[in-house]
């Protein structure tokens, strides 16, 4: 049985305590299986030793043989882990003009729901943060490294601080985020499947004091809990389990807002930056 059936199966035999724990369990599920040990007992408002306690009476050795289950559980039903659909009708048959039509709407539909899910007034917050801040960390992985990429740049053309953190080697990333604090501001991007190294990454953001915005796909979404401002896309397309239209199209939006506060700033620095471009006008060297 995976985690969430044994829970269900022995409910009834479980203390206070422990149903309040299965309870945000069942509840909070897609975010509360990336908790620590800490974080949960925390949430749950029981001691660790009353959770250690729980995973046994499930059958596990140990808190962390139960947080993998749970974690690989919760990660089979958001999404599969391949990157078509293969069950979908659209990945067979001719290409059409009906099919082009249809993808088309797709993505215009993406779009739609994506500008519907997210408020006027978490734009302008998060505008003001990141205008504010002394650096800006943008956190990727895998598909949305792009987007955070193609957005860095856009930030560097604003004449803003910004640095894209590695999640490849472990090794250097504490060194990284050790220069982190309360000035500084998080943009993580975080889709299905939710990676774990990214979730770390906003922890440890959090508990350092930083501002946190997070770019995901539903607001149950692991990174939604350490986040300050949370902005939803919708990602799922007719084919592609996730599609960067809609984190695109927010970054743009981010981008142009900010573009439209520091014009003032930008007009006040263009004879400086037209002087310094002269240097590059040849573009072949003698």
């Amino acid at each position: 049985m995976n985690p969430i059936e044994r829970i269900r199966a022995i409910y009834a035999s479980f203390s206070k305590k422990q149903r309040r724990i299965a309870d945000l369990l069942l509840r909070r599920e897609n975010s509360v299986c990336f908790m620590s040990l800490k974080d949960l007992s925390m949430e749950a408002s029981v001691t660790a030793v009353t959770i250690m306690n729980f995973v046994k009476k499930l059958g596990y050795q140990n808190f962390s043989e139960f947080k993998r289950e749970y974690q690989s559980y919760i990660q089979s039903m958001i999404s599969p882990r391949s990157v078509v659909r293969e069950d979908s009708p659209y990945c067979e048959g001719k290409i059409t003009p009906e099919a082009i039509e249809r993808i088309r709407r797709s993505e215009r539909q993406l779009l739609e729901e994506s500008y519907a899910m997210i408020h006027d007034d978490h734009l302008i917050s998060a505008v003001a943060l990141i205008k504010q801040a002394r650096t800006i960390y943008l956190v990727a992985k895998n598909l949305s490294e792009p987007v955070a990429a193609t957005f860095q740049k856009r930030l560097a053309f604003l004449g803003l601080d910004s640095e894209l953190l590695s999640l490849e080697n472990l090794n250097i990333l504490p060194r990284m985020l050790a220069r982190a604090n309360e000035l500084d501001v998080f943009v993580v991007f975080s889709f299905p499947n939710y990676s774990q190294s990214i979730i770390d990454v906003g922890r440890c953001a959090r508990q350092r004091g930083c501002t946190i915005i997070c770019i995901t796909d539903k607001s149950t979404s692991p990174m939604a809990c350490y986040s300050d401002i949370v902005l939803l896309c919708q990602t799922a397309s007719l084919v592609f389990y996730n599609s960067m239209t809609a984190p695109l199209s927010i970054i743009n939006i981010l981008a142009t807002l900010l573009a439209m506060e520091l014009k003032e700033k930008l007009d006040e620095n263009r004879e400086t930056y037209q002087a310094l471009a002269s240097f590059f006008d040849h573009s072949v060297v003698p």
